[in-house]
C-alpha cells in the first residue's frame, strides 16, 4: 500500500494514511434507510484486506463495543480503494479526534429499536475515532458516515435490492 510518505505529490488526504482501519457496524431498521444500506458488519484492515458479514447482535444491554466478533474475509483491496475510503474521511469530521459528534472510548452504545444507525470506528497514527451516525441523519459526521458506509457496501459488493419490483412495461 502507498503511504504518504511514499507519494509526496499528493495531497495529504489523497493517500490512505499507514496502519488505517475502518469498522462500520450498520443496522437498519426502517424503509427509508433500507433503499440505500445493508445491515451488516464492513471492516477493512490496516493491510487492505475487506472483511463483510451480516448484522452483528446487539442489545441494550451490551456494552460499545462488543466481545469482537470478525466478519469473514472478502477479498483484498487495491492501494487505490483504500485511498478512496480514505479520502471520505481525510479532511471530514470523521477525521476530527476533536469533533463533537464523536462518541466517548467509554461510552455504552446499543442501537435504538426504531432507528437505522451506523457505529463508525476509525483507527488511523491519530487514534481511534467512533461515530455513532443516523442513517437519514443530516449532520456533518452523518452525511460523511453515509458515504462511507455506501463505499464500503460497495466494495463488499452488497448493496440493497429493490423495495418493491419495477415493471419494465411501466404499468
Amino acid at each position: 500500500m502507498i503511504t504518504q510518505d511514499e507519494a509526496p505529490s499528493a495531497p495529504a488526504s489523497a493517500v490512505a494514511p499507514a496502519g488505517l482501519s475502518v469498522r462500520a457496524e450498520v443496522h437498519v431498521r426502517d424503509t427509508i434507510a433500507a433503499r440505500r444500506y445493508t445491515s451488516g458488519v464492513y471492516l477493512l484492515e490496516p493491510d487492505g484486506t475487506l472483511r463483510a458479514g451480516g448484522p452483528q447482535p446487539r442489545s441494550a444491554d451490551d456494552p460499545m463495543p462488543a466481545l469482537p466478533q470478525y466478519p469473514p474475509i472478502l477479498r483484498r483491496l487495491d492501494p487505490s480503494d483504500v485511498n478512496r475510503v480514505w479520502r471520505l474521511i481525510g479532511g471530514t469530521t470523521l477525521a476530527d479526534p476533536d469533533s463533537p459528534e464523536r462518541i466517548p472510548p467509554i461510552q455504552d452504545w446499543a442501537p435504538l429499536p426504531n432507528r437505522s444507525i451506523a457505529l463508525v470506528q476509525i483507527r488511523d497514527r491519530n487514534g481511534t475515532r467512533r461515530f455513532a451516525v443516523s442513517l437519514t441523519g443530516a449532520t456533518p459526521a452523518a452525511i460523511e458516515a453515509q458515504a462511507l458506509v455506501e463505499r464500503l457496501q460497495a466494495l463488499a459488493w452488497n448493496t440493497p435490492q429493490p423495495l418493491t419490483p419495477t415493471s419494465t412495461t411501466g404499468r
